[in-house]
């Protein structure tokens, strides 16, 4: 068989708060993924034989390609090399589909890195998905939504939200998922310092500064007035953005207009005492004009979302002199879901 190209898209969060520690030694957390246009390619293909094939490497970057992310200072290639053995989720995940949907042939997979890695941009999980997804529509008998799914949670937290794409709420461990609205392709500057950040010692230098909240009940969704509910936490997230607001057709200042407190990062805590940069990255975005600039996952990189495309260029090519920058968009879910071949 011929292969495929596929793309996988990377995300960011739009606020991301720590509940608390989970029976199952996972945290519950509350966040709002987003898609962005920085993707990895996936060409993949069943052929003849058995197993699986990984191979993986930079991407060739390309004019129409630089156009939907584009990359200003000097990206250093250790940041998009990744292991092609069994320990990648591409392998994992390959492995899966080959049990559950009972493949046949040799899975060949060329993995083509832009997104990257120890950055809270999800390269890993996206990959996951799409390659589990590409599979499970090889399958003679295929499985449905829901089925998929819970192969997608086995694999890790953060790859439910990628079978979903665009705007999408996430509870749970982050993979109990509710597809939104689609915000904006609003520009988006990505920034990534030269410190990566290591997701699991990032939750446990929260647990040791939050002891009490780490070890205590985690809060419910519907239960008590009290405590954060579904609706409320969409409202605080969501609506804290501009044009989420009442009136947005209606206020002159829009999309220029401020972003209300609610969508605060719990990570930017632990993360920010690790290096200036954080700070900085985050104060350069906010006096370049950005709405909301904010940690993306538990980091490392920093995004800041724009209102006017001249803003967001002359922010990227500012930092990109001494950090990464990208220049980049919000992806829509009709863009960025999983699909069949491009």
């Amino acid at each position: 068989m011929k292969s495929v190209r596929l793309r996988s898209w990377a995300k960011i969060n739009l606020g991301l708060k720590i509940a608390g520690l989970r029976p199952d030694g996972f945290h519950e957390l509350r966040t709002v993924f987003q898609t962005i246009a920085l993707y990895d390619d996936i060409d993949i293909a069943l052929a003849a034989g058995s197993g699986i094939r990984l191979d993986c490497a930079p991407a060739r970057e390309t004019p129409r390609r630089a156009a939907l992310a584009h990359v200003f200072g000097s990206l250093p290639q250790a940041w998009l090399q990744v292991p092609s053995g069994d320990s990648n989720l591409v392998w994992k995940a390959a492995a899966l589909a080959i049990e559950h949907f009972r493949l046949r042939g040799q899975v060949r997979i060329t993995l083509r890195k832009r997104i990257p890695t120890q950055s809270g941009l999800g390269g890993g999980s996206g990959n996951a998905a799409v390659v589990l997804h590409w599979l499970a529509s090889q399958a003679r008998r295929r499985p449905s939504p829901a089925q998929l799914w819970t192969l997608g949670t086995q694999l890790g937290s953060d790859v439910a939200p990628f079978l979903i794409g665009g705007t999408a709420l996430g509870l749970g461990r982050g993979d109990e998922c509710y597809a939104l609205p689609d915000l904006p392709a609003w520009p988006c500057v990505l920034v990534r310092p030269r410190l990566g950040v290591e997701t699991a010692g990032a939750f446990r230098r929260w647990d040791e500064l939050h002891p009490s909240v780490a070890a205590g009940a985690i809060p419910g969704l519907t239960s008590s007035p009290g405590l954060a509910t579904i609706y409320s936490f969409c409202s605080s997230d969501i609506q804290a953005l501009p044009a989420s607001r009442l009136g947005r057709d209606r206020d002159p200042e829009l999309p220029g207009s401020k972003v209300r407190a609610g969508i605060e990062n719990d990570f930017e805590e632990v993360v920010f005492p690790l290096s200036p940069d954080f700070a900085r990255i985050k104060r350069t975005l906010l006096r370049a004009g950005a709405f909301w600039a904010s940690l993306s996952g538990s980091g490392a990189a920093l995004y800041g979302l724009f209102a006017e495309p001249a803003q967001a260029h002359a922010a990227a090519e500012k930092l990109g002199g001494r950090d990464v920058a990208w220049l980049t968009r919000l992806a829509p879910r009709r863009l960025a879901r999983p699909a069949g071949p491009r």
